[in-house]
């Protein structure tokens, strides 16, 4: 009976293969057991970065529990380009913490929460990495808080067609968004709150800035010296950037009315 040995251990083998837990709607979940256990798919293997790769399909996931990152050199989850990443109210939380107006940060790294290139990440927070929140060029970012990060809130340079909606940029180690690398166009941010970041509260060029509020950041609330094509800007406030009101709020770019520049109309 020794044909049984070999059938044993396949039988073993598979049961201990990470196997791909859907929710109801058909969303793959991703959590902080599967991600430190056994992978949270066949293709990904035990530990961070969840790397989500399906054979380049872009498909959706959930986070069903927090995941918590101790290192500030790893990143949390790296999706394939175009898939969406529902946080659900979750978060994605690191070791860093940053604090005062502008932030300080006790620790930076090269981890960023979420890899998301082309995607949509929604709905939670990743706070405390290493790096960046969210690195995601031609990405949609909705209804997140990206706080107490190493480095920038939102890297995403070159960006085309980036869409950043309803979210709370707040004491990140770098600029809140950065699109200032390449020839970033045809992005847009709206209605969201960027604060006591270090660097520049929204660094780059080619995007429209509508209904939001820059507050607090150590360099300009908004600063187009960098990258190929001014940004615009409209029913926006700027205050206390750049050491204060009584310093420029915004370098380059243009105004299309209604908005406010620390003590005056701009």
């Amino acid at each position: 009976m020794q044909f049984r040995t070999p059938l044993l251990l396949c039988l073993a083998a598979a049961l201990a293969a990470p196997s791909v837990a859907r929710a109801g709607d058909g969303r793959i979940e991703i959590n902080h057991a599967c991600a430190t256990g056994t992978g949270c798919h066949p293709n990904d293997s035990p530990g961070f970065p969840v790397t989500m790769n399906f054979g380049g399909a872009a498909l959706s996931y959930v986070l069903t529990s927090d995941l918590v990152i101790e290192d500030v050199n790893t990143t949390g989850i790296s999706l394939p380009y175009g898939a969406t990443l529902d946080l659900n109210g979750f978060q994605i939380r690191g070791p860093v913490t940053c604090t005062g107006r502008p932030a300080v940060c006790d620790a930076s790294g090269a981890g960023s929460g979420v890899s998301a290139a082309g995607g949509a990440v929604r709905n939670g927070s990743v706070r405390g990495m290493g790096g960046a929140g969210i690195v995601g060029s031609d990405a949609r970012v909705e209804n997140v808080t990206i706080e107490s990060n190493g480095g920038n809130g939102i890297a995403a340079g070159s960006s085309q067609g980036l869409l950043v909606s309803n979210c709370r940029i707040v004491a990140n180690g770098g600029d809140g968004i950065s699109t200032a690398a390449g020839s970033p166009r045809g992005s847009l941010v709206v209605n969201t709150s960027i604060l006591s970041n270090a660097g520049d509260g929204l660094e780059g060029s080619g995007l429209l800035l509508i209904g939001s509020m820059v507050d607090l950041n150590g360099g300009y609330a908004v600063n187009s010296n960098a990258g190929q094509a001014n940004p615009t800007y409209k029913d926006s406030a700027f205050y206390n950037s750049n050491g204060g009101n009584a310093n420029a709020q915004v370098l380059g770019g243009r105004s299309l009315g209604d908005n406010w520049c620390g003590d005056a109309a701009c």
